[in-house]
């Protein structure tokens, strides 16, 4: 009787271990849950995509000859942008990246002032408050974007509780396909990602 109970007992104690090993070694994430926070994340970024290195939020009035300027030349975005003040933006951009990401994006967004650099800040505010934005070409850091992010079949690379890394493919024209692994933190509550995407859109 003694027997069967020490028996019973180690069979249970192995029954234990190996959950608590499975948990251990188990994604705090499953493959959908992570793509939906990449989603999640990826709605934001592409969005500042296009406003940061593509075209760029639209100007309230035509900006005609200034497009050729040698120089910068800022103009007040239209008000009916979904972004109408510097600190709005900026605080999108904080939102959605990691501060080793962000400060990439920052230099060619809004500029340090503290930092000498030869890039031109993208956007900037005038004195009454309003974002503005350079519209002159030749002094803008602009990229022909055309990459969209394929998720629908993405993997799950490595989950922790405040890490995704996941393997999406992207395409600019829908037929060849290139792998990229990205890298999502959870940072006081809030996901970011941390690998540039370069995309202008998502598709599951």
């Amino acid at each position: 009787m003694i027997k069967k109970i020490l028996s019973l007992m180690m069979v249970l104690s192995f029954i234990f271990a190996s959950l608590i090993s499975f948990s251990a070694c188990a994604p705090a994430y499953s493959e959908e849950e992570a793509r939906e926070i990449l989603a999640e994340v990826l709605a934001k970024d592409v969005e500042l995509n296009r406003i940061i290195w593509g075209e760029g939020l639209p100007t309230e009035k035509e900006p005609e000859e200034h497009v050729d300027d040698s120089t910068f030349y800022y103009m007040e975005v239209s008000m009916l942008s979904k972004y109408t003040s510097l600190d709005e933006l900026k605080e999108a951009v904080k939102e959605t990246y990691t501060d080793e990401l962000l400060d990439i994006v920052w230099q060619s967004a809004f500029g340090y002032e503290d930092i000498e650099s030869e890039i031109i800040p993208r956007y900037a505010q005038n004195k009454n408050g309003f974002l503005q934005v350079n519209v002159a070409k030749s002094t803008l850091r602009t990229f022909d974007l055309t990459s969209v992010a394929y998720i629908g079949e993405s993997k799950l690379v490595r989950a922790k509780k405040d890490m995704i890394k996941i393997e999406i493919q992207t395409s600019s024209d829908g037929e060849n396909f290139i792998e990229r692994t990205l890298e999502l933190y959870l940072v006081d509550g809030v996901w970011k990602l941390d690998t540039q995407t370069w995309c202008i859109d998502f598709q599951y």
